[in-house]
């Protein structure tokens, strides 16, 4: 990750994996309803229909995937410099979703 707020290359990742595991992923996928910060409107739980948590456990996956996939910030998992996670990085994060959902990249 470049800076706090360049999220490219996760979501890339994790777009990645969803092209793989739910092909229809950008369908699922309501721009209007999406929140990062909540286990049941971030992407996953859009994608798969249940709260982040109960995905990461379906798919034997942690926080540290999550991050690296761009499906969460560094915050989740104790590695935020500057404390809590800014709005403005969970915006930055949901802005590279929706770039990327919508197919802008």
């Amino acid at each position: 990750m470049t800076t706090a707020t360049d999220f490219t290359a996760e979501v890339a990742l994790g777009a990645a994996f969803l092209d793989e595991s739910a092909p229809d992923w950008r369908d699922r996928i309501d721009a209007d309803q999406l929140d990062l910060k909540w286990s049941d409107r971030c992407v996953l739980a859009q994608v798969y229909a249940t709260s982040y948590w109960d995905v990461l456990d379906m798919l034997s996956r942690d926080s540290f995937w999550a991050v690296e996939h761009g499906f969460t910030t560094r915050g989740e998992i104790g590695d935020d410099p500057g404390g809590e996670t800014s709005g403005e990085t969970w915006d930055a994060l949901r802005d590279a979703w929706i770039a990327v959902a919508e197919g802008d990249q």
